[in-house]
């Protein structure tokens, strides 16, 4: 059985910001729960894992947030209410608000988010598809686009 859990539309991720220099700084707040903490650490090492060279650096010192970093934070945007996962960036960081979440696909959804990767609507097995499931990954496609870019 597939467990299928609603994920925002929301990606204001997509295009205004891209890293430039890797790996990514990828702070994680002190206040995610344990579990949280676990998948986020997870979700960081499939996509390294994934692209083949490291792209992502985990950091649990986020207390400062340098510019050019993703930052995990378990806060939801005010105008988020009823999703699962969000992803936002300004020129300077993409911030992943995870609000109570402790799905991995989720974490690895979002952060592809932040890494300029937008939903793919046509396959279904894909960590980038509007709504996750257990059973999906990150794809040749996306490690593509990604080593284009670095």
């Amino acid at each position: 059985m597939r467990t299928i859990l609603a994920l925002s539309a929301f990606c204001a991720a997509c295009d205004p910001w891209f890293p430039t220099e890797f790996p990514v700084d990828v702070h994680v707040d002190s206040d995610l729960t344990q579990i949280q903490k676990d998948k986020s650490k997870q979700a960081v090492q499939e996509w390294n894992e994934a692209v083949g060279t490291k792209v992502l650096n985990l950091r649990w010192d986020s207390e400062r947030i340098y510019r050019h970093t993703f930052h995990i934070t378990n806060s939801m945007p005010p105008s988020d209410t009823g999703n699962i996962g969000a992803a936002e960036s300004d020129p300077f960081k993409c911030t992943i608000h995870l609000g109570t979440t402790e799905h991995i696909q989720t974490i690895e959804h979002e952060l592809g988010h932040c890494f300029g990767l937008r939903h793919d609507k046509v396959n279904m097995y894909s960590i980038m598809y509007p709504t996750i499931a257990v059973g999906q990954f990150i794809t040749d496609d996306m490690v593509n686009f990604l080593l284009e870019k670095m």
